[in-house]
Parts: structure tokens; sequence; C-alpha cells
């Protein structure tokens, strides 16, 4: 699977990106159409229009860094000098990529245009590797001719794993954490449109974003410490921050750190069963502040050797 950032939503791209560990690739494409009973024809359906296409998939993988993550949100700002920080801030439109999808002997290609990312999740959990999950949505889905040509994978990379994380509250490290999940929505509405201008005319004419919810939630083993009174009383606190940062622990590749200026506990489920171990998992809410990136609702600093960050294998 390839994969290219468009310069305009729906501009077909020759991708040369690859996901070094892609665990799943997934798309269904639905032609949609109306059947409907006709007089005189029985009890058979005579009538047939086919409507709109509609295309979905499913992206997972095992990162050597943050390069998808920009196809969740937005704007990407870069420094200049080594380490290169990439500071990525949620923007009004999400950028657009073309993905193909490639199966050997016979070859056999499949070509998905104007794919946008409409959910994401990231999971660090105790004991197993860091998943990043993107659920997207495509303007449109079609054959073509190729010839297969080995991807460079990078057999000798090293993705993240549960050790490179860390999780801090209120600037403070959060011990005992056993998973923490953070999830993205972009709520994006696929539009159709009478005489549409993009080819084919039934596929999507625009891939239109909606309120941008940024969520999670975090596992805690024994002891909590103050975290069930930090639930009961979050209706009277605001600008509580948490960082859950990837590569913390020294790490060949990029450093990812999620900022969340603005964060509320949701939930305290208080559960003792048996002599299971006590755990309890948070849901929490991430809110803006303010207009300026330190003050969104999230903001991610990526810190690497790649002065341009299009130039990072996912």
């Amino acid at each position: 699977m390839l994969y290219g950032k468009e310069g305009t939503f729906a501009t077909t791209v020759d991708p040369a990106n690859t996901i070094n560990f892609l665990l799943r690739f997934e798309a269904t494409t639905t032609e949609n159409r109306v059947e409907e009973p006709v007089i005189g024809g029985g009890r058979d359906l005579f009538g047939r229009v086919w409507t709109m296409q509609e295309v979905a998939g499913v992206i997972e993988q095992q990162p050597l860094s943050g390069a998808l993550l920009q196809y969740v949100l937005g704007t990407v700002a870069n420094t200049t000098t080594s380490p290169y920080v990439h500071t990525l801030v949620p923007d009004t439109v999400v950028p657009s990529f073309t993905a193909i999808r490639a199966v050997r002997s016979p070859d056999e290609f499949i070509q998905y245009v104007g794919c946008k990312v409409d959910s994401a999740e990231i999971t660090c959990e105790a004991e197993e590797d860091v998943r990043f999950v993107f659920n997207f949505v495509a303007q449109s889905a079609s054959t073509i001719s190729d010839s297969w040509s080995a991807p460079g994978l990078d057999a000798t990379a090293n993705p993240f794993a549960y050790y490179h994380g860390e999780v801090l509250y209120k600037g403070e490290t959060m011990g005992n954490v056993q998973r923490v999940v953070i999830e993205f929505n972009n709520n994006l509405e696929a539009r159709y449109a009478v005489g549409g201008t993009l080819t084919p005319a039934y596929g999507a004419q625009e891939i239109r974003e909606g309120a941008f919810e940024v969520s999670g939630r975090i596992l805690f083993g024994y002891p909590l410490g103050s975290l069930a009174n930090e639930v009961f009383t979050a209706r009277n606190t605001v600008g509580v921050t948490l960082q859950v940062t990837l590569g913390k622990t020294t790490y060949p590749g990029a450093t990812i750190q999620f900022n969340f200026p603005n964060i509320a506990f949701g939930e305290f489920a208080d559960e003792v069963v048996g002599a299971d171990i006590y755990e309890v998992e948070i849901p929490f809410t991430a809110r803006a502040i303010g207009t300026a990136d330190i003050q969104r609702a999230v903001y991610v600093v990526h810190t690497g050797l790649k002065g341009t960050f299009d130039d990072y294998v996912a």
C-alpha cells in the first residue's frame, strides 16, 4: 500500500510514501442504487437507478513516526534547525491523499482518490506495541493498470512500544498507567451534487469537516492517588493539562508529544470484584481554551531529524 498527499482534493497523485509496519488495510466501496416495484411488473423489482458511490476504509499501523497525523489535524509548522520540531494543530480543512493497494501475481491495483481521515485512535498499552488506527473516507475508488515493485521497507527499524510512553497529568508523571487511548473525530460528511464537476460525478463532490472532537481514556491500576477526587471536582476546574509522549526514553526515531491544555475526566466507575486486580478506566474529553496553537484542544509536537515533515516514514 502506497499513499501520497494531494495538492487539491481528489486530484490524483502518484503515491510514493510507504507505511513501514502496516498491519491492516481495509476498504469497502459501495455502489448504491434505488430499486422500486413497477406498476404492471408484478412482484419483481424492475426499476434500477444507480446513485452515489461511497468509500470507507481503515489503516492500522505500528508507527515509526507521526507522519499520518497530519491527515488527522492538518496544519504543520516546522523549525529550520536539527533536531527539527514540527508542531501539528487542527486546521479548518484536513489534507487529502491518494492511496493504492496492490496485490502481486497477477498484479492487481485499486486506487483510492480523495481520501480523508474521519477518525483516529492511538493506543499505548502495557506489554503491547503502540497502535495507530485511521478510519478514512474517499471521493472514489477504481482499478488501475500498473506494475508491481516491492516496497522499500526497513526491517531493522523499531516501532514504538509501551515502554517508550509517558503520561503527565498537571505536569507530573502518572504512575501505574496500564493503558492510554487517544481518539480524534473530524466528523466528516461526504456531499454529492447535481452536475458535479469531480470525476466520477457520482462520487463525493466534497468531504466536509465537521466539529473536531478530542477524547480518550486512561486505565489505572491501584493505587489511584487523588484521581477519584479529580473526577468528582472536574466541574470546578479549567486548564487541567494532560500530556502523552511516545519516544520519551531513548528512541532512534521521532518523538511524538500529544498536548491537551484543557481536559476533564468524565466518569469514575468504582468496581471491586473478588480477588481481581483493582483497576479503573477514566474517560476524558479535551476542549480548547483559546485560538493560539498551545490553547487548542490538542497540539502535537513532533521532534526528529527530518527537516520536511513529509519525509518521515510512517
